[in-house]
């Protein structure tokens, strides 16, 4: 509400007294407030009108503030991957000529962050983000560097990188304050990541414990890559729980975040709704009358959309809850097929060290990839991987 105040008083000021650059900055921080607040109508109004203010400006900073508005709390509910990738560079390319490295780095992270969402594959990710720390430690940018730092440990986890990934080091942080500090940011993507690794490596517990820490101070991020995560991992954490458990509060808290990101994804735009297809598939499985071939209905339904949409890491969790029920109901043929396709689809994601534990896990029911196949995913990543390790930050966004 504080920052919905100071923004107001410098649309009316600039009403008054004439548009500048920081008139279209206003516009873009009010509608980013608006669209959490799921005006999406206005907000994307707003977008537009700051669009038209920055061409007639010319202020590279408000250009870059306005795509980053734009880009990472709003459009990316609705538009393609190409266009929102897009703006994100053009964010990045106007923040680094008008001399704010630090916005100029932050659009990029934006975008890193963007296509670890949209399912790239994670060895290219990795790399843009060991570029992307060196460029933050050149310009010196603290919250660039720390907040890039908890989001590239999530996916040096995932291919198979680092083994110490866990919450400890996030008590030294204490009482939480919902202020949009640099400190929320990194509690935010902290849980986040925990609360997803947990749900992939079958943690739950931990999972559980991870959402309730992430639940306050997320609540009023409103951005596609937090709030569209933090309730399709939460309900699928508590839904994998009332499966285990049979406890009706986890039930019910399954369908609660189900019922809250089907809401938005109507109001914002619906790139995630293969995701609500998921948990909605999910949920079914705690239904008591429910059939297997209605539940494996719904699993297909959202595998395709997952599919025809390149989610392929989402293609992969589908798969794997899907295979892990079917398992637990005995059906062995189902549990193989669904089982065998997410080992496949996270292998083609990058993610090694999920491959392996699906093996491992499921030893018996699907077979490990044959050795040459885990050197390689396919020739593009393969070139990236290839870069020269003192490649600059460009070379690696532009080599795909």
């Amino acid at each position: 509400l504080r920052m919905m105040g100071d923004n107001l008083r410098i649309i009316r000021f600039s009403l008054c007294n004439g548009i500048c650059g920081m008139t279209a900055c206003a516009m873009a921080f009010y509608a980013t407030a608006l669209n959490a607040m799921n005006d999406t109508a206005i907000a994307y109004r707003l977008i537009a009108l700051a669009t038209k203010i920055v061409a007639l400006t010319r202020m590279k900073y408000a250009e870059a503030w306005s795509l980053c508005c734009d880009t990472f709390w709003i459009s990316s509910w609705r538009d393609s991957h190409t266009t929102v990738l897009n703006k994100m560079e053009r964010g990045y390319q106007s923040g680094m000529e008008c001399g704010d490295f630090e916005l100029g780095l932050l659009a990029r992270m934006c975008s890193l962050h963007h296509e670890y969402c949209a399912g790239f594959a994670l060895g290219p990710i990795d790399k843009k983000f060991e570029a992307l720390l060196a460029s933050a430690r050149s310009y010196k940018t603290e919250v660039v560097l720390n907040l890039n730092l908890e989001l590239r440990r999530k996916i040096q986890y995932l291919i198979g990188c680092d083994k110490a990934f866990d919450a400890t080091e996030l008590a030294q942080f204490g009482p939480v304050r919902n202020d949009g500090s640099q400190t929320t940011l990194m509690l935010t993507y902290g849980y986040l990541s925990r609360t997803e690794l947990g749900l992939y490596f079958g943690e739950l517990e931990f999972a559980k414990a991870m959402v309730k820490k992430l639940m306050p101070v997320s609540e009023d991020d409103g951005s596609y890559a937090v709030d569209c995560l933090r309730l399709y991992f939460s309900s699928l954490v508590y839904a994998c729980l009332a499966l285990r458990t049979s406890k009706s509060s986890h039930v019910s808290k399954a369908r609660k975040f189900c019922r809250r990101l089907k809401k938005l994804c109507e109001i914002r735009g619906k790139n995630s709704w293969h995701r609500v297809l998921i948990m909605q598939a999910q949920i079914e499985t705690l239904k008591p009358r429910v059939s297997n071939q209605t539940i494996e209905t719904s699993f297909d339904k959202a595998i395709h959309l997952a599919k025809e949409t390149g989610y392929i890491q989402d293609v992969g969790l589908a798969s794997h809850l899907a295979g892990e029920y079917f398992k637990l109901k005995q059906k062995e043929a189902k549990a193989r097929k669904y089982l065998a396709l997410a080992r496949d689809s996270y292998h083609e994601w990058g993610a090694t060290a999920l491959v392996i534990h699906l093996e491992e896990k499921h030893d018996g029911l699907i077979t490990a990839l044959p050795k040459h196949v885990n050197e390689t995913v396919d020739k593009w990543r393969t070139d990236i991987e290839s870069l020269d390790s003192d490649a600059t930050v460009e070379d690696i966004m532009f080599s795909r």
